[in-house]
């Protein structure tokens, strides 16, 4: 709030923005993907302030806004590209190749099963949030039975750090074991 936050005209509120992202960026580490990924978040911001579109948030989105969410999900995994790449050849290269290879092939196919099983996971727990996006929580579909949905969310929470921790052993450890 020091740099007046959304109270200030469209300028300083870019402003603002991108002053929060770089900072954000530089306390990742000392490295230009760190930086850029800040900078490419602030970007993302841009044509939300310029439109006002910030101004229009709703609880629940309609199913015509699901292919922003898509898109906006898109954007954002490009930005953790960045942040993830060793250097931003590196991650140029990756969205390249991303680009490029659209339809050829299924580099998917060699996946681990475990894999599957973990996109599988966030596949049912993002439908659940989605069909009971009007409810208290997302597992409200089960039955009333507070016990069984606190074991259930704790069960499928020890899973994904369990499966998490299984793909970032060896040459590619978790980004947040570094700080």
């Amino acid at each position: 709030i020091p740099l007046g936050g959304n109270h200030v005209n469209k300028i300083k509120w870019i402003r603002n923005i991108f002053i929060v992202w770089f900072l954000t960026g530089i306390w990742h580490g000392a490295n230009w993907t760190y930086v850029t990924w800040g900078v490419y978040h602030a970007l993302l911001f841009v044509p939300l302030i310029g439109l006002r579109l910030t101004k229009k948030y709703q609880d629940t989105p309609s199913w015509r806004q699901f292919p922003q969410i898509v898109f906006t999900f898109v954007l954002v995994v490009v930005g953790w590209i960045i942040f993830r790449a060793p250097s931003l050849y590196d991650a140029g290269s990756f969205v390249y190749n991303m680009i490029i290879h659209i339809g050829h092939g299924a580099p998917w196919l060699g996946m681990p099963l475990r894999m599957y099983q973990l996109m599988g996971a966030i596949m049912l727990l993002l439908a659940l949030e989605w069909i009971n996006r009007d409810k208290p929580h997302a597992l409200s579909t089960l039955p009333h039975n507070r016990f069984l949905r606190v074991s259930l969310y704790i069960a499928l929470t020890c899973w994904c750090v369990f499966n998490i921790f299984a793909f970032t052993t060896g040459s590619h450890p978790f980004i947040y074991f570094q700080f």
